[in-house]
């Protein structure tokens, strides 16, 4: 009797990312991250359709497919896996303080977290300062 083979890596073709809204807005952006977390959770690796559908996947939208791509960044960041390297900070510092000056966040922000491209960030005054535009 032979040994039994080793089972095959995590391997889905899902489709995912479709919004039945007709226009690139608010309820299309959650409909398709919604849609998106399933496949994600099970370890998908090649999402067909990942980006850019409307209406149920009837139309396409360039201004959805770069609102979707902007998601699927964070999701390829969360992908990577969350790592317990800084627990030394967590000792240093302790509870009840911040973080986000001490060294080690200094020398990892660029590369543990993903900042989205089409957020908006500032402050409100700073927001305010600039004409308030979106």
């Amino acid at each position: 009797m032979s040994a039994p083979e080793p089972p095959a890596p995590r391997r889905a073709r899902p489709s995912a990312r479709t919004a039945r809204q007709k226009e690139p807005d608010t309820q299309a952006a959650y409909e398709s991250a919604n849609s998106m977390w399933p496949a994600f959770l099970a370890g998908a690796n090649f999402v067909l359709h990942a980006a850019e559908w409307l209406e149920a996947g009837l139309v396409m939208s360039y201004e959805k497919f770069v609102m979707d791509q902007d998601q699927l960044g964070a999701l390829h960041t969360l992908a990577r896996g969350i790592s317990l390297f800084a627990l030394e900070a967590f000792r240093k510092i302790g509870p009840g303080r911040h973080y986000l000056g001490s060294a080690h966040t200094l020398a990892n922000y660029q590369t543990a977290f993903y900042d989205f491209e089409l957020a908006d960030n500032n402050s409100f005054e700073q927001w305010s300062a600039e004409g308030g535009r979106d």
